[in-house]
Parts: C-alpha cells; sequence; structure tokens
C-alpha cells in the first residue's frame, strides 16, 4: 500500500484518510500517546509501515519543541525509582537532578523501599501524576519490575544491576576503571597487585571488572599475576552467632590469599578488605597499598578510581529525555548502554 504519486511523501493526512480517523489521531499515534487504544496505535503505526511513511526530522523537531514548551512542570516530571535508599546512590541523583533541570525537567525520587504496596503502589503514583518518563537506580540482588508497566513510559536505568526488563542504561566502564587502577599503581612501581571483590558484587557486575583484571595481565605481566581473591562476605546467615562465624571464616579466607599471593597492592571496592589488612598486621600503604573502585568523595584519605557517578546519572537522564523527544515509549527492542570513563584519584593509601 503507497501512496498513487511516489514522488511525493507520505503525511500523516494521507495515513488518517486510510485508516478512517483524523489527522491528530494519527499523531498521537505515532507517539505511543496513551490516550490512544493500543489496537488503534498499533494498526496505525502499522499502517504507516506499510505506506512507507517517514517523519521530517525538522518537522519532527519543531513539534516537539513546541511540545514541550506548553508542557507543564506534572507534566515534565521523570521518576527517580530507589528500591534500596543506599547513601552511595546519592550522587547518581544529583546528576540526574543537574541534567533535569538543564532540560527544564522536575524529578521526583520514589523510594519504593518505603511503600506498604512496594512496585505497584509506585505504578499507581506514577499514574497519578502523569509521570511519563523514569530512571531505576542500581538495585540490588534479583530485584524484578514486573508489576511495573513501561508501555507507556520513557525508562532507562543506571549500573549493571537491573536484569529484567532490559531496559537503556547509563554505567560507569567497569572494565576501563580498573585497567586505569592497575595502570596507575603499575606506574608507581607496584608488581605484585591483586584483585579482591565478593560473589555478590561479581553478580551485580558480571565479569567487567573480573575481565578487566586478567585482560591487564595478559599483557606480558604474566610472571607477576596475582590470583584474584573472590569472597562470600554477603552469602552470611540470618542469627548473629552464625554472621560472626562466617565473618571470621571469610577475613581467615582473605589472610591464607594474602599470604599465598604477597600482594604488594590491592584493588577492590569494599571498604572491609583494607579493615581486614590492618586487622591483620599490614601497614596502608607502607606494606600493601590499597586503592578503591568506587570511590565515594567523601573519602578523601583513599585512593582510586572516581567513577563520576553524577555524569552517569546525567547520561541516564539524556537516555529518558532524548525517548521522550522522539516520541519513544515502552520497552526497548534493542536497548542502548552508556559507558561513562572513570578517574584517578590520588590518596594516602598509596605511595
Amino acid at each position: 500500500m503507497s501512496k498513487p504519486n511516489s514522488q511525493q511523501p507520505v503525511t500523516l493526512k494521507d495515513i488518517a484518510t486510510v485508516a478512517g480517523v483524523n489527522a491528530s489521531t494519527v499523531s498521537r499515534a505515532m507517539r505511543s500517546d496513551p490516550r490512544i487504544r493500543p489496537e488503534t496505535r498499533e494498526r496505525i503505526v502499522e499502517l504507516a509501515r506499510k505506506m512507507r511513511y517517514k517523519p521530517n526530522p525538522f518537522v519532527t523537531a519543531f513539534a516537539t519543541h513546541v511540545r514541550n514548551h506548553r508542557t507543564t512542570p506534572k507534566q515534565a516530571m521523570i521518576a527517580v525509582l530507589d528500591t534500596s535508599s543506599d547513601t552511595w546512590l546519592a550522587h547518581y541523583q544529583q546528576g540526574i537532578g543537574y541534567r533535569a533541570e538543564e532540560l527544564g525537567f522536575r524529578v521526583d525520587t520514589i523510594r519504593i523501599s518505603e511503600l506498604a504496596g512496594g512496585i505497584a503502589e509506585a505504578r499507581k503514583i506514577i499514574d497519578a501524576r502523569g509521570i511519563r518518563g523514569v530512571i531505576v537506580l542500581p538495585v540490588r540482588g534479583q530485584t524484578v519490575f514486573s508489576g511495573l508497566d513501561f508501555r507507556s513510559l520513557a525508562s532507562a536505568t543506571i549500573d549493571l544491576s537491573l536484569r529484567t526488563p532490559l531496559l537503556h542504561r547509563a554505567t560507569p566502564d567497569y572494565f576501563q576503571g580498573i585497567q586505569l587502577a592497575l595502570d596507575t599503581l603499575y606506574a608507581r612501581r607496584y608488581r605484585r597487585i591483586g584483585f579482591c571483590t565478593t560473589r555478590g558484587e561479581v553478580r551485580r557486575i558480571g565479569m567487567r571488572w573480573l575481565g578487566g583484571y586478567l585482560a591487564w595481565y595478559s599483557q606480558g605481566r604474566i610472571e607477576d599475576r596475582v590470583e584474584a581473591h573472590i569472597n562470600s562476605t554477603e552469602d552470611i546467615p540470618g542469627e548473629d552467632t552464625k554472621k560472626a562465624a562466617h565473618w571470621r571464616e571469610c577475613r581467615d579466607a582473605f589472610q591464607r590469599w594474602l599470604d599465598q599471593e604477597k600482594p604488594d597492592a590491592i584493588v577492590s571496592n569494599d571498604l572491609f578488605f583494607g579493615t581486614w589488612l590492618q586487622e591483620l598486621g599490614r601497614r596502608i600503604p607502607q606494606d600493601v597499598a590499597f586503592a578503591r573502585l568506587g570511590l565515594n568523595l567523601d573519602e578523601s584519605a583513599h585512593a582510586g578510581i572516581d567513577q563520576r557517578s553524577e555524569q552517569v546519572g546525567a547520561a541516564a537522564m539524556d537516555l529518558v529525555a532524548g525517548q521522550i523527544y522522539r516520541n519513544e515509549y515502552g520497552l526497548p527492542l534493542l536497548p542502548t548502554t552508556v559507558m561513562i570513563p572513570s578517574t584517578w584519584v590520588d590518596g594516602d593509601t598509596t605511595a
């Protein structure tokens, strides 16, 4: 099905004539406007595809600008979904807030852990406030948003922890970050550099840190290679007495690794490895240097990697705003990942 005069581009009015609706209905359907019934929207979108409709990008940009200019603050609100209320998420939220203000959006943080109805209640809040865009902060464990309907939302997440559903995401470049830490320490004449992590962390970000660590040692440094230490501190049983016993077992495992591998520097995202070093009689940095892979910039004494969390948050805001500008709503067929490179920060825990 196509327009008789193939030299003339197909317009929304042409599609409306064939579909038996008015042009404004076609326009709203092409923008996934929730006021249009899903079956009507699907029929119009399929018709537009068959008629080979191609939007004019300049007209689309102008129309979007006009719509956004007329949008009320309520309609221009972005929801930030927080499932854990962890304090380290604050820098992501600051970046989201700064960028949202620059783009003319308002941000409303919904702390799901504080809602009696959980994700289902969060959905009611989103509907009641007319929110069209959401950003999901990093989650713990196997958090699933099955109770949230993303079909009418522009969405993105931060970090690699959210497995379901698959959204556009902004994340620190973990692979680049650990390699930057290793390069920096190597340039400072550390030769036996170890990597310490936990099973939970590996589940959260996959093999990015571990893969970067192994890849770095494969580049001609095999003779100094230190085996990575993967601890199980997050698998502590519920009872206090068992927790204490399990914690001692984890520290003992770390001590065995320390005695066997004899690292002169350690890179890790977890502060307790540094605490264990000192409890086991190793001075930092005189005996063993310690560099964090995810610095909280309030910890000015530590050396390590600044993941530039505010820039990551801003990138997530850009992903959501871009979808709104392009009238793209619902789960993406091909999710996009934006990775923000990390930087090194000097501190007292390395020489």
